[in-house]
């Protein structure tokens, strides 16, 4: 369906880490935040990928519905987005990294390598800021700075 394959991979990319932190921490909110904007980002690229074949078999989905222009510009503001969330509540710095992301050329016929190429921005930026956060000991957001042991207080009466 259209937009629901976008917000299905949205709510993917929040549910799939979820394992991997206590969920009382803030800061694995924040990082869980860029994990679903890189996953709006890479859905995105998919469905450009698939029009082809899906306008075809009859599939409608985001891609289908708007056409191919219009989702590029939708996945270059997920990119925009995904780089000023980033510099504000994560990194100031690391973050604006993610604009390279928008000097790749996008073909529809080459969507695959396009995916690659971003995915390997968005994997070495996201390692940086996870690289950070470690070595500094908190997020250094333009809007926050938050210490690595930050808990969401109200979620601790539902988590012990």
């Amino acid at each position: 369906m259209p937009y629901v394959d976008v917000l299905a991979m949205i709510a993917w990319g929040v549910a799939m880490p979820m394992v991997g932190w206590p969920l009382d921490r803030e800061l694995g909110w924040l990082l869980v935040g860029q994990a679903a904007l890189f996953s709006a980002c890479f859905e995105s690229i998919q469905v450009i990928r698939d029009h082809d074949e899906d306008l075809a078999m009859g599939v409608r989905t985001t891609a289908v519905r708007l056409g191919i222009p219009a989702t590029k510009v939708l996945l270059r503001a997920f990119m925009v987005i995904s780089a000023a969330y980033a510099a504000l509540f994560l990194h100031r710095w690391i973050g604006l990294a993610l604009l390279a992301c928008l000097f790749l050329p996008l073909d529809p016929k080459r969507a695959a390598v396009y995916w690659t190429r971003q995915r390997f921005i968005m994997g070495v930026v996201y390692l940086a800021l996870i690289g950070w956060i470690w070595w500094a000991g908190s997020a250094d957001g333009w809007l926050l700075g938050l210490d690595r042991g930050a808990t969401v207080d109200w979620l601790s009466r539902f988590t012990g």
